[in-house]
């Protein structure tokens, strides 16, 4: 069965019911072709496949993922926020003995995936061997590290970092790429860092990991991109 969806001044309506933008979060599954209304954190809908949506407004089904995607877009307002999941990589992935920076996953941004303020939430998991010959995870957009940070004798690194726009050619990330907290969450001493990424084109995502000594190991357990319009 179809369900309904339409959008308010300041609501959502999924079905008969209203729901405050201030108050939940549309989250858009490029993978799946899904969308999922989330309120506190906590799941309110279940997955509903685009095919399975209906424009408030036309009352007529969505013809593809790209139209609900549109649509969606155009229901936020300052109060409520779209967030998509880009990507994932929730296996282990742990390549060969080397010095070599390898890259170990790649994916791509859709363009127009962030509005003018939007941002970029990365969460990743890696281990390694302890020794002291440092092991270094990076983050990469284009090229350009955005995150990355040497260890030694710890054995894992659980990162949450942001890239946000000032603009659809503008970012920021709090934090150098090569610190310890590598712009996550916490206090310390470090400086803005700024891009210049065309976020209104494709640009490609890649992780790499690198160990100064063959003898080391690394592994990317797995990885979460999160675009927030």
């Amino acid at each position: 069965m179809a369900t309904t969806i339409k959008k308010g001044l300041n609501f959502v309506k999924i079905s008969d019911v209203d729901y405050q933008l201030s108050k939940v979060a549309i989250e858009l599954n490029d993978t799946k072709e899904t969308l999922t209304l989330r309120f506190n954190s906590e799941l309110k809908i279940n997955e509903i496949k685009y095919d399975q949506l209906i424009n408030g407004d036309t009352s007529a089904v969505f013809a593809s993922y790209a139209a609900l995607k549109s649509y969606v877009q155009t229901i936020i307002t300052p109060e409520g926020t779209i967030r998509q999941i880009i990507t994932q990589a929730a296996q282990l992935v742990n390549p060969a003995a080397t010095t070599t920076e390898n890259i170990v996953f790649t994916a791509t941004i859709p363009k127009g995936s962030l509005g003018p303020t939007g941002r970029l939430e990365f969460r990743f998991v890696c281990t390694w061997s302890t020794s002291a010959n440092s092991k270094l995870p990076r983050l990469k957009i284009n090229g350009t590290t955005i995150a990355a940070a040497s260890r030694t004798t710890s054995t894992m690194g659980n990162w949450v970092c942001e890239l946000r726009n000032r603009a659809a050619n503008s970012q920021i990330t709090p934090g150098s790429t090569t610190g310890v907290l590598s712009n996550g969450y916490g206090f310390y001493t470090d400086s803005i860092v700024t891009y210049s990424f065309d976020t209104t084109q494709d640009m490609t995502l890649t992780f790499t990991l690198q160990t100064s000594n063959a003898a080391d190991t690394m592994a990317l357990e797995y990885l979460t991109v999160v675009a927030v319009y």
